[in-house]
């Protein structure tokens, strides 16, 4: 019995018999009764993140009330057994194993990214790596410096790091102008170089066969121009090879059409200026057509060369090309995408060269005012007595020509001079078009194609309104551009399906008169605006249709005649 006269019995024995009853469960081990209070103590695991119901949380504890605690657990229990293989199988060392001054050593040829690693091999080349064959070759090289079998593991292991932080790269790809190694972009894009072309020494000697026959070819006005762009380009290649700092600065050139008769001798022309910059040549026409999005081949070939054998047959196809044009040959930077790797910005190293066929000029764009300085047009002729009829004393040519490549880069190099007035303050050499392929390049334009379908919706409105005089321009049309789009869809003289191949948007046709405008501003003439949309006019006279239709002259001379001859009969 408890003692009432005694306070302190009264207060601390049933808090005793509390913590006594809570201490002790009815199946308690034997480590658990001898335990002591220095053992470390963890409390026990939530049910599924939640407590049961009616536990009491550390938290809400009352004073005085303690929780069941689970201690760890005795030495030959599991647990204990996976923590002490786990501890052997960490490194025993204490810092860093790899010296400070062998990490730049070890590490110097070995690069990483895209869950590969590429090796620089002792002759410059790039091979790739799996991690295993990393490890092997670090390992040894270790060993030969004196590392013993207990700081390997370690040594290696900081290498492999040091390695992924210090040379790691988004990309690896050869892209033209640069040097073998990895180079960083502006924005941030580390890009591996594995290989640079081999272009031939410039040195001093006679060039005098390969200048023949390149004037042959061209002419001396043409190949002077020629020479220009080469010269441009050499004196680029030259500088940035120098100073890879400079190598993110690209020079815009126009690209250079050569058209003329086949066996006239352009392919071998393209031969000779591929070797000039040492070989690397890639077709770009696919991808300047949208029919690929992968182009690092492009970007790694010094010459880009299309030819006609897949000429475009629609205006939204040449649409495309110029605008890829544009995008790779003039901007400062262009998306370069690579199977399998993460896409880098990267600037353009290329000379863009075509090679056509005489009528076949479809694969070049239109030449508008974007486009009149980007593109040169040298008309190539074909010489009899160009080449041997023997083909022995042909091939013999043939090497003797590229044997004197190296010269001539050395005049273009360091003698060439480039005239005020063919200089361009972007491209340093204004664009050449020759005469007559600019004639017949502007003939297939979409613009003169539609002046053409004008002309024939139009003529009738045209005889109906005569004027006194073949010269004088009259108003025949005025509204805005979707008007007219549904005027010459009403007309039966277009067939559907050319105007679909010529108007493929729905803004098509407020470009083309734009250009329109450009080119004749005489008959295509801007109006006011009406509610936002831009209005225009069609003025034409009797040598306007005849300009874009000659084949409705004896109609358009029996009309004013009138039935009898008489001119004055057909215009009552």
């Amino acid at each position: 019995m408890y003692d009432n006269n005694n306070q302190n019995d009264h207060d601390v024995e049933p808090q005793a018999e509390a913590d006594a009853s809570l201490a002790k469960k009815p199946n308690a081990s034997p480590e658990e009764e001898t335990a002591h209070d220095g053992d470390f103590e963890i409390a026990p695991p939530e049910q599924n993140g939640r407590m049961e119901k009616g536990a009491v949380s550390p938290e809400d504890s009352s004073e005085g009330t303690r929780l069941p605690i689970a201690r760890l657990p005795a030495e030959d229990h599991p647990l204990n057994k996976i923590l002490k293989n786990l501890d052997k199988k960490l490194p025993k060392k204490q810092g860093k194993v790899l010296k400070d001054e062998d990490v730049a050593e070890v590490i110097r040829d070995f690069f990483y990214g895209a869950k590969e690693y590429q090796f620089r091999t002792p002759d410059g080349r790039f091979i790739p790596l799996c991690g295993g064959d990393v490890r092997v070759r670090v390992m040894l090289d270790l060993v030969e410096r004196g590392y013993t079998d207990d700081e390997l593991k370690a040594a290696v292991t900081d290498a492999i790091i040091q390695i992924q932080n210090q040379h790691s790269m988004d990309s690896v790809l050869s892209a033209a102008g640069f040097s073998c190694g990895l180079h960083q972009s502006p924005s941030g894009d580390r890009v591996l170089i594995p290989s640079e072309a081999s272009a031939p020494d410039a040195s001093p000697g006679n060039y005098g066969n390969l200048h023949a026959f390149i004037v042959r070819l061209l002419g001396d006005e043409q190949a002077t121009h020629l020479y220009g762009v080469l010269s441009v380009f050499a004196r680029h290649m030259r500088s940035i090879r120098a100073d890879q700092n400079m190598v993110w600065a690209r020079q815009p050139l126009p690209a250079v059409a050569f058209a003329g008769p086949k066996g006239c001798g352009k392919t071998l022309l393209l031969a000779l200026v591929a070797r000039m910059f040492g070989q690397r040549t890639a077709n770009p026409y696919r991808y300047f057509k949208g029919e690929t999005r992968f182009n690092s081949e492009l970007i790694s070939a010094e010459v880009l060369v299309i030819d006609d054998e897949m000429a475009a047959k629609d205006h939204k196809t040449r649409d495309s090309i110029a605008q890829s044009i544009k995008q790779w040959m003039f901007s400062n930077e262009v998306r370069v995408e690579k199977k399998y790797c993460n896409p880098v910005m990267m600037p353009v190293h290329s000379l863009l060269m075509f090679a056509l066929n005489d009528g076949n000029l479809l694969c070049l764009p239109t030449l508008d005012e974007s486009m009149g300085d980007k593109i040169s047009l040298l008309k190539v002729q074909k010489v009899d007595g160009t080449f041997p009829v023997d083909p022995e004393a042909k091939d013999e040519m043939i090497d003797l020509l590229f044997s004197e490549v190296p010269h001539l880069l050395h005049y273009l190099l360091e003698e060439h001079q480039i005239k005020e007035s063919e200089r361009n303050h972007r491209t340093r050499i204004a664009a050449y078009q020759h005469p007559e392929l600019l004639e017949a390049l502007n003939d297939l334009s979409p613009e003169t194609e539609l002046m053409e379908i004008l002309c024939e919706v139009l003529k009738d409105r045209y005889m109906m309104k005569l004027p006194d005089t073949t010269t004088e321009r009259i108003l025949l049309w005025k509204g805005k551009s979707f008007k007219l789009h549904q005027l010459l869809e009403a007309s039966s003289k277009v067939p559907a399906l050319r105007l679909r191949q010529l108007l493929t948007a729905s803004g098509d046709l407020g470009t083309r008169l734009w250009h329109l405008h450009s080119q004749y501003p005489e008959i295509v003439r801007r109006g006011a605006k009406s509610k936002g949309v831009r209005t225009y006019e069609l003025h034409l006279n009797e040598h306007d249709i005849l300009r874009f239709m000659p084949e409705l002259e004896e109609e358009m001379r029996k009309f004013r005649e009138g039935p009898d001859g008489d001119e004055e009969g057909a215009a009552a």
